[in-house]
């Protein structure tokens, strides 16, 4: 985090600027400082040491009633996070110190979506939130089809730009309505392009959107049979080079990407017949992670070598409720590689610590509600 940004934040913590924002009284400080944290669906807040012990909870929001994982979290500094509510009406942005572990302001967000994906931008310290905002039509398989939504706010909690990015009312194709759910989010390091992917039943892909001032500009792709403009993705989204690197479903690889070419591709290590869709990577190292719905696993991919290898294998076919490694969310921790994921089966919900290199489960904590995200704080 640059200086800049850092001296810019702590001015606006100590004054009482407006733009719908509010702060909160300070609670004890944990004895104990957090190396991960998860967000669950009861709107808890909870904190974990390197080897899975709980060390800090606070309540941040009220229940999701339909949980559904995003990324909730992103990292200010080395005491700062941006977390969503995204069950508050409207949606908040609530800033947490994690040393102190207590609210230090909550932001309001535009009206008239439900925001479950975040990025907070290097350069300007801005706050990119990306949704969905529901409409009257359902698709054809019975959900209802949603309008992808993206809004850029300043440290102040004041709107800079947003717009309505994918709409299923002008989208063509042989299953409209197509339902254009985000479900992730990426902003490069000069904050001029965004990416956000979609995963609706009947929507993938991802678009670019240019960042023009306070305009908000949409790749040229239509959109028609619900794919976005870069259509080999399928998940996550991460910037990487001049790009970004993506997970693209079945078949497993991950993909690099500028917005108007494929420039490169990686064995994720799972069987073709995976689904990837979630992975993190630290530097030239990356963590691929399959649902627990598709038996889970966890592998090791060298992005320098090509070389991908499982650290832990998947449950056997038939199995119910795998008991390895699996979930929806994964993050890590750079400097000893342990990662923290969020994993849910039939709505009973876990935190594991999971050694990244050997793919050993270090604690399993079971949550009260599901974790829809989790972030490595350190």
């Amino acid at each position: 985090m640059s200086s800049r940004r850092l001296t810019a934040f702590l001015l606006i913590v100590v004054s009482s600027i407006g733009g719908g924002c509010s702060s909160d009284d300070a609670q004890e400080p944990s004895s104990s400082a957090a190396a991960f944290a998860a967000l669950l669906a009861d709107g808890t807040l909870v904190g974990y040491s390197a080897s899975g012990e709980e060390v800090a909870r606070l309540r941040i929001g009220t229940r999701l009633d339909s949980p559904v994982s995003g990324e909730y979290i992103d990292i200010l500094d080395n005491r700062r996070i941006a977390v969503l509510d995204a069950a508050a009406r409207p949606n908040r942005l609530i800033l947490v110190d994690v040393k102190r572990w207590a609210v230090v302001r909550r932001v309001q967000l535009p009206q008239r979506a439900i925001f479950r994906n975040i990025v907070v931008g290097d350069r300007t310290g801005h706050f990119y939130v990306a949704g969905d905002r529901s409409s009257e039509a359902m698709t054809p398989f019975g959900s209802a089809a949603n309008a992808a939504t993206l809004a850029v706010l300043d440290q102040e909690g004041t709107v800079v730009a947003s717009a309505v990015i994918r709409s299923p009312s002008n989208t063509r194709g042989p299953v409209a309505p197509y339902d254009w759910s985000v479900y992730s989010i990426a902003v490069d390091a000069k904050e001029e392009q965004i990416y956000v992917s979609y995963h609706g039943p009947n929507t993938s892909g991802a678009d670019s959107i240019a960042v023009r001032g306070n305009r908000l500009v949409r790749c040229a792709g239509s959109g028609a049979g619900g794919i976005g403009c870069l259509r080999p993705v399928h998940g996550r989204v991460e910037v990487f080079g001049k790009g970004i690197l993506a997970a693209s479903g079945t078949p497993p690889v991950l993909v690099a990407l500028r917005p108007d070419a494929v420039v490169d591709r990686w064995r994720s290590g799972f069987d073709k017949s995976a689904h990837l869709m979630e992975f993190v990577r630290v530097e030239k190292r990356v963590f691929g992670l399959e649902s627990c719905p598709k038996l889970g696993g966890l592998t090791s991919i060298n992005l320098d070598q090509d070389d991908a290898r499982m650290i832990a294998p998947p449950a056997l076919p038939g199995t119910p409720r795998p008991r390895g490694v699996c979930g929806e969310s994964i993050a890590a921790r750079s400097r000893d590689l342990r990662l923290v994921i969020a994993k849910t089966i039939d709505d009973v919900g876990s935190v594991q610590i999971v050694d990244g290199t050997t793919g050993r489960i270090v604690a399993s904590n079971p949550v009260a509600a599901p974790a829809v995200d989790v972030a490595a704080l350190g």
